[in-house]
């Protein structure tokens, strides 16, 4: 079938350019057995030790290995991830590497040592607020961080900070900080200022973008039913 001449193509470009890891990373995405693609991509790797993308690969596929185990498996697992990560942070730190993006999901989504794991995911945004703070992928990583209601500056300062990333933006960017300003307001539970959000939003021109519909929807549900 599909899968079979997939394969052969990557196989064909494998032969003509060995050390083109690219083909095995190709390849590796179209096995099914997870221990083969483990092998291919860690083949990739050998061949190009400096290329982000190997680590990426073997990283998200350490991730969703380990949704599958339990126990002492599971947390080896999620810890190879992270080492793997922190190498490909380490070979490309500019923010615009997806593994920073990798690191902070797996952090988010352990539920061992919280406190610690939140203290690494602010180092992250510290470290990349530096480079650029007016970046969707970091705007969305303090988003996500928010839990004190109580601290309505931190929220302030966030909506300051989506406003000002919103007026940099190309114009086919824009709706993408309209919805992370909705789900900020979400959070800080200002009925009012949410209100005016979802109504601007949902103005004739700009419903049209789905991801903005989306989450105009879900806030609808989650907080007027």
């Amino acid at each position: 079938g599909n899968t079979r001449e997939a394969l052969a193509v990557a196989e064909e470009l494998i032969s003509l350019q060995p050390k083109n890891s690219s083909h095995l990373l190709r390849k590796a995405s179209i096995l099914k057995r997870r221990k083969e693609r483990l092998q291919c991509i860690e083949a990739a790797i050998s061949i190009n030790p400096y290329s982000v993308q190997g680590y990426l690969d073997k990283a998200r596929l350490l991730v969703t290995w380990s949704e599958r185990e339990h126990g002492q498996e599971k947390i080896d697992l999620v810890s190879q991830a992270r080492q793997v990560l922190d190498r490909g942070v380490e070979l490309d730190p500019n923010w615009r590497n997806p593994c920073w993006r990798e690191k902070f999901n797996l952090l988010q989504r352990q539920v061992v040592d919280r406190e610690k794991c939140r203290i690494e995911q602010e180092e992250i945004i510290a470290g990349l607020k530096k480079q650029n703070p007016f970046t969707t992928r970091i705007l969305t990583m303090r988003q996500i961080m928010l839990l004190d209601k109580d601290q309505p500056k931190i929220f302030d300062d966030l909506l300051d900070d989506i406003q000002e990333g919103r007026e940099r933006a190309s114009l086919d960017k824009v709706t993408q900080f309209d919805v992370i300003k909705l789900k900020v307001l979400a959070k800080l539970d200002n009925s009012g200022k949410l209100e005016d959000a979802i109504r601007n939003a949902r103005s004739d021109e700009k419903i049209k973008n789905p991801a903005l519909a989306s989450t105009v929807a879900s806030i609808l549900r989650e907080k007027f039913g």
